[in-house]
């Protein structure tokens, strides 16, 4: 089974918000799966939310951020092929030290958005507009954290054996939802 990896908002204590500081130093190819070796500046970025930063979380262009223990945890289990970029964090005027946080440029894509199940708009070769996510979980292949290719929004999918390694690890900021739950 594959669920869907979303940030979790519902209690306050486990949502961060943040903003990027130097975010005309993004790259445009930030959100397309794309290797960003040697073209990933130093990132930072203001902890807005007085609480202890989560596990994951997001912030604009820069969606999956993780803190170390689930960045050696994907490192070892997702079986994917994910680049990370440590970022600079700030809270409260100073740099925040306590946890090492990372930039996962998740560059594994599988082509899986069901088409025959899903409700969509299509654009092109393109899924937009989508009411209904349905994943053909028959073209998903080893990898345990992919996007879902060819859809116009950035949508990570786990396997369930990965996303019950997550829970079990006690990471905050992270939940995950069975693809018919997915909205924009």
């Amino acid at each position: 089974m594959v669920k869907i990896w979303k940030s979790d908002t519902s209690f306050e204590e486990f949502y961060t918000r943040a903003r990027v500081i130097n975010v005309k130093d993004i790259p445009h190819m930030l959100m397309h799966g794309m290797s960003l070796k040697g073209s990933f500046p130093k990132l930072s970025l203001v902890i807005e939310s007085d609480a202890t930063p989560a596990d994951f979380f997001y912030s604009g262009a820069v969606y999956f951020i993780v803190s170390e223990p689930l960045k050696e945890l994907l490192e070892t289990h997702a079986n994917a092929n994910i680049e990370f970029y440590e970022l600079e964090l700030r809270q409260r005027g100073k740099i925040y030290k306590e946890k090492r946080f990372y930039f996962a440029n998740i560059i594994n894509q599988v082509d899986c958005f069901d088409r025959k199940n899903g409700k969509y708009a299509p654009q092109g070769d393109l899924i937009n507009d989508i009411e209904r996510l349905a994943i053909d979980e028959t073209m998903v292949g080893a990898s345990n954290l992919f996007r879902v290719e060819k859809v116009m929004y950035l949508i990570v999918a786990v396997k369930e054996s990965l996303a019950a390694r997550v829970l079990a690890g006690g990471f905050t900021g992270v939940r995950f939802i069975e693809p018919c739950e997915w909205i924009i």
